[in-house]
């Protein structure tokens, strides 16, 4: 057992009764694609999201204010974790002929450097996309049967329109899954997995419990081995922020270490619903902390002393033990699943503390 200790949630969480359904085809397609390890990983089920605005049709094809609607939602009622793109999106169909909207869904993760793994639509036609490539003269290859496009850094258009991780891109034609870096060596390791000759996150009983536990979510994130959570306190924190987080963790409940984290939405009843998972090592570590987790959920937030979690990123709408996960229902705040992503980016995670080993 160990004491909270506040110092850890604000300055190194860097990324840091459910049923217990299985996880949906398209979040564990996309974990059976990536390698093991400790490396975070993010998701979005583009479909879902879709669906969940009433554009199911939608694609890049699609009439620009449709198209500028959607991207509007994505950061309104809708988020996404995972976001290949996203940022060209308007002109990223112009370059490249297709967008997000194209896609069934994706997942990221960072194997030395950024790596994403593309699900596109069946209907989707991938000929007009491939003749970019070769358009563009990228250089061609074959590795474990899937073909694998490459292209050196420079300062062209085509690639001003999209993300540096188009420069190596290798092709799954039958299953309409890219695998993408912006070096190539990840894409080789993403196909290591695909040919079953490296194991897969999803191989990871702890991985698929999580999974499991989020059920269908829109979007997700997913830390296999909360390791930021014992590392040791760097020495350059303020004077000031170190003398106030001193002295809240004196008051702080006790909790214990937990071994891995995830954190999705999906939309219940016209609402968005949080998902958070903390899985621990034992049973009984999980339901001890159900309410020292419940108080740390009620405190202040971390970027902003003078308000709290509830106000700015979530409040509890249930939490409970099961077996050796801690399993939380959260409503956003402001009904915006978005500020679920941003408390990790934004290192606001101070529920989600404990001890540097």
């Amino acid at each position: 057992m160990r004491t909270f200790c506040v110092f850890l949630s604000a300055m190194l969480l860097s990324a840091c009764a459910l049923p217990n359904a299985s996880a949906p085809a398209s979040l564990a397609r996309a974990l059976a694609l990536l390698p093991v390890g400790d490396a975070k990983v993010t998701f979005t089920d583009w479909s879902l999201i879709r669906q969940y605005v009433s554009a199911k049709d939608l694609s890049s094809q699609s009439p620009i204010e449709q198209r500028v609607e959607f991207i509007a939602r994505l950061s309104k009622d809708q988020s996404v974790a995972s976001a290949y793109g996203v940022a060209h999106m308007l002109d990223h169909a112009k370059v490249w002929g297709w967008d997000s909207t194209d896609l069934d869904w994706e997942a990221s993760t960072v194997i030395g450097q950024p790596a994403y793994v593309l699900k596109f639509r069946d209907e989707f036609d991938l000929a007009p996309v491939l003749a970019h490539f070769d358009e563009r003269g990228f250089a061609k290859s074959e590795y474990k049967g899937a073909t694998l496009y490459s292209h050196k850094m420079e300062p062209a258009e085509w690639l001003r329109a999209t993300e540096f991780a188009i420069l190596n891109t290798a092709v799954l034609k039958n299953e309409k899954i890219f695998a993408m870096s912006s070096t190539p060596d990840p894409v080789r390791s993403l196909l290591d997995v695909y040919k079953r000759e490296a194991k897969a996150l999803g191989d990871d009983s702890n991985i698929q419990t999580l999974a499991n536990r989020l059920g269908s979510v829109a979007s997700a994130y997913l830390d296999p081995a909360a390791s930021d959570c014992h590392v040791q306190l760097g020495p350059n924190i303020p004077d000031v922020l170190r003398k106030w987080m001193e002295e809240q963790s004196k008051n702080a409940p006790t909790v214990h270490d937990y071994s891995a984290l995830a954190i999705g939405y999906r939309i219940e009843k016209d609402k968005p619903l949080g998902l958070i998972v903390l899985r621990y090592q034992n049973a009984s570590d999980a339901q001890a902390d159900v309410e020292p987790r419940r108080q740390l959920a009620q405190g202040p937030s971390l970027l902003s002393p003078n308000r709290t979690i509830p106000e700015l990123r979530f409040r509890i709408a249930s939490i409970a033990a099961q077996d050796r996960d801690l399993v939380m229902r959260v409503e956003p705040a402001g009904d915006k699943p978005r500020v679920l992503f941003d408390m990790v980016t934004q290192r606001d995670m101070l529920w989600a503390g404990c001890l540097p080993k």
